[in-house]
């Protein structure tokens, strides 16, 4: 099926669209209850774009999802009014999309490019997140990293997978979204830069940087205020 999907949308970029999106796109659309998938008494799979709402003038050709749940001929036959909901766009063995290529398959289209923009807007962005580095922590960052890849870069996309998935101790999120994320590292760093040890000023340590506050024990070691001044504190 994600080989049919992604000839009939993207017929120009196959060399840019692999079948594993189309399926995680595809996925998520379900998820999201845009499209549905159903197997047919025919053993093909199809797809149903929900609540399509399109007058049309014939019954599609495509088998009807009615038919995995056992109604009758007749129910089938005499659909109760002429405004089909659901439209449907087979993609089982051989070209299965046809009826539809102009409207089924700009839905789906539609459907699976927002749930690729979606996913890309929570892609961790790594070159903002090392400007606010520089933003707030100048002394650690000469020279800039600008060769940032591998375990650096995993890291730092799990810190940013955390920040948007783990939850205060009230139950609520640190972040929910890509622009508040962005903000709970420009907060972060901005903490980062009050330590007297992290930074350096106290003579004590010079090793911090970008690539050691990404990884887990000393990104959750600052959270939990291991490095703050307690001299301070205490005063």
């Amino acid at each position: 099926m994600p080989k049919l999907l992604r000839a009939a949308c993207y017929p120009l970029q196959i060399d840019k669209v692999s079948d594993s999106d189309i399926g995680k796109w595809t996925t998520a659309c379900v998820a999201a209850g845009l499209v549905r998938v159903y197997p047919a008494q025919d053993g093909k799979r199809y797809i149903e774009i929900v609540k399509f709402s399109q007058r049309v003038q014939s019954k599609s050709k495509f088998p009807d999802p009615a038919e995995e749940h056992g109604n009758s001929d007749e129910e089938n036959a005499n659909p109760p009014c002429s405004t089909v909901d659901n439209r449907l766009v087979g993609v089982g063995v051989g070209v299965g999309v046809g009826v539809g290529v102009g409207v089924g398959v700009g839905v789906v289209k539609e459907a699976i490019a927002s749930s690729s923009s979606a996913s890309r807007q929570l892609d961790c962005p790594h070159v903002e997140l090392i400007d606010l580095f520089g933003k707030h922590l100048p002394m650690l960052s000469q020279p800039k990293p600008e060769l940032w890849s591998g375990k650096k870069a995993d890291a730092m996309r799990a810190r940013w997978k955390w920040v948007l998935t783990a939850k205060k101790r009230n139950g609520q999120p640190y972040a929910s979204s890509r622009e508040e994320a962005i903000d709970f590292f420009d907060r972060f760093f901005g903490y980062v830069s009050k330590s007297d040890f992290l930074t350096g000023r106290d003579g004590k340590w010079t090793g911090c940087n970008l690539g050691w506050l990404m990884t887990e024990a000393k990104f959750s070691a600052v959270i939990e205020g291991n490095y703050d001044n307690r001299e301070l504190e205490a005063a």
